[in-house]
């Protein structure tokens, strides 16, 4: 028996938005180091210099701000499809049944080496279970809405996994397959 719809919350601090928090400020710093050697060197004038190093910092901050509410929501399951929604209102993904191959748990410690040593760098959990979503076809992205997945007015990508971090991703996995098979083929 399926529900009309249910919702697993997105896990807030999962290693996908402690990665770009912890490296962001980082990058920001490197280039608050470039803004230095170039007011040195004489190419920024003083005025110049702040200008450019308070834009730099700001930039890094409302990213940082950013991505942490796309932590922050719900995924939310129905009889036709499956959709992200995160708090901050942007990048909403919507998946379509017809359009989803495979659902199942992943980490990143069983990705590949690169990811493993990505999490080592960024000191995250590589064994922190997620949803992986394996799709028919390449996602399309609105970059006008900001949406991805199954919709019909969007930008073809080279995308056939898409993954997130929800608090609880087994459920989410056994609930996602009885509507993944309850789907109609197409």
């Amino acid at each position: 028996m399926i529900l009309d719809k249910i919702e697993f919350e997105l896990l807030p601090n999962s290693p996908a938005i402690k990665e770009h928090v912890r490296m962001w400020p980082v990058a920001a710093l490197l280039g608050l180091g470039l803004i230095l050697v170039m007011f040195a060197v004489g190419w920024l004038s003083g005025e110049g210099a702040v200008g450019v190093a308070l834009g730099d910092v700001l930039l890094a901050a409302a990213y940082v701000l950013g991505f942490r509410a796309r932590g922050r929501g719900v995924v939310e399951l129905s009889a036709d499809r499956l959709i992200v929604r995160s708090a901050s209102g942007r990048r909403r993904q919507i998946h379509a049944w017809t359009d989803i191959a495979e659902i199942r748990l992943n980490t990143l410690r069983r990705i590949g080496t690169f990811q493993r040593i990505w999490a080592a760098v960024t000191r995250v959990d590589a064994d922190l279970p997620f949803v992986e979503l394996r799709l028919k076809r390449g996602a399309r992205a609105n970059p006008l809405s900001g949406e991805i997945g199954s919709i019909k007015c969007g930008i073809p990508g080279p995308l056939k996994s898409v993954t997130f971090y929800v608090r609880d991703p087994e459920g989410l996995v056994r609930a996602a397959q009885s509507y993944l098979i309850a789907a109609p083929r197409s």
